[in-house]
């Protein structure tokens, strides 16, 4: 019996190139195509698709949406993921280890060439990889509820609390650094990572598996807890106010800040009015100099610890070396060593 094959790509170039591929390496299969995201999982949940060959950016449903679709509705498929040879696309990979009927590739910046016969190659050994496999149904990514599946959450009553911010190379670094923290942290933990509307919960989950902490999605109008690690949406600024007493959090569609939504800035700047009496500030790797401005405008008003990661850990010296240019770090440190200062200055 052959294979049924689907290529899921908006680009007619790159599913004749992938067509071309499949056909080489098993001229019987059945190739069909989609080239949105919702056109790809309408064709998914026939049930009829042994392998479906996905680009990352598809209009209507990304890559990951589409993966963790297939998983949550227990789909008997297994999926090649081909992103870009851009840094974030590895970030947003790297959200799917552990699944085993995934694969994921990196598409070169040339489709010609030398590159061009090594992404062939990939996908074709991608491709037998796959189909020497017996179609299983892909395990369920775990489910997080606003305020449900919590671990160990008080009301955040100490008074202390933790900011990070993060960007290109962050979700790897996030992977380190949160599993270190303890259980009885005493304190909430407030990740800014920049990524794409989508793709923020699942780094959340991931990471949840292996922590202590409860690690999440942050939502709207929801109140802050000590002993959780809230994750900043994707295409939403993170905003914190006080409403009847209760520290809580609010989703914004302002426009994003030098291009980005969320922004450490717009999430660490919202802090200098609430009732914490410290806060300590981690900057990991990444492009820019987005937290500085929000670090400054915490320093005014409020006791601040900042940690930056080193330049020999991070993957984009960037974020951190705006803020220890600007004079404001009061350490530089490897990421495996950042959670250990963090429960030292918190004192637990």
């Amino acid at each position: 019996m052959s294979e049924s094959i689907l290529i899921a790509d908006d680009s007619a170039l790159m599913r004749k190139i992938l067509c071309d591929i499949i056909s080489e390496k098993n001229p019987s299969c059945h190739i069909v195509y989609a080239m949105d995201g919702m056109e790809t999982m309408e064709r998914l949940r026939k049930g009829d698709v042994d392998i479906c060959i996905l680009d990352m950016y598809l209009r209507g449903m990304n890559g990951l949406e589409i993966v963790k679709n297939v998983c949550d509705q227990s789909l008997p498929v297994r999926i090649i993921l081909i992103g870009s040879p851009l840094q974030e696309d590895s970030d947003a990979a790297s959200l799917l280890m552990g699944l085993k009927n995934v694969i994921y590739l990196q598409r070169p910046f040339q489709l010609m060439g030398s590159e061009f016969d090594s992404f062939s190659e990939k996908v074709a050994n991608a491709y037998s990889r796959l189909i020497g496999r017996k179609t299983a149904r892909c395990n369920k990514t775990p489910e997080i509820h606003p305020l449900g599946n919590l671990k160990k959450g008080t009301h955040s009553g100490s008074r202390k609390i933790v900011l990070i911010a993060s960007s290109t190379g962050g979700p790897q670094a996030l992977h380190k650094l949160l599993p270190m923290l303890p259980a009885e942290l005493g304190a909430p933990v407030v990740v800014v990572q920049h990524m794409p509307k989508g793709f923020t919960a699942t780094l959340a989950e991931r990471i949840n598996i292996n922590s202590a902490l409860t690690v999440k999605e942050a939502c709207d109008n929801e109140p802050i807890r000590n002993n959780v690690v809230y994750i900043a949406q994707g295409g939403k600024h993170l905003i914190a106010h006080q409403e009847g007493g209760r520290c809580m959090f609010r989703l914004s569609d302002d426009p994003p800040v030098m291009n980005l939504r969320p922004s450490a800035d717009i999430t660490f700047s919202s802090f200098k009015e609430m009732p914490y009496d410290k806060i300590i500030a981690v900057v990991l790797t990444g492009m820019g100099h987005d937290g500085l401005y929000g670090i400054l405008q915490l320093k005014k008003k409020k006791k601040l610890h900042v940690i930056t990661q080193n330049e020999d850990t991070c993957v984009v010296y960037g974020m951190p070396k705006s803020c220890d240019e600007a004079g404001v770090s009061d350490e530089s440190l490897p990421v495996e060593r950042i959670a250990d200062a963090i429960v030292k200055e918190l004192g637990v």
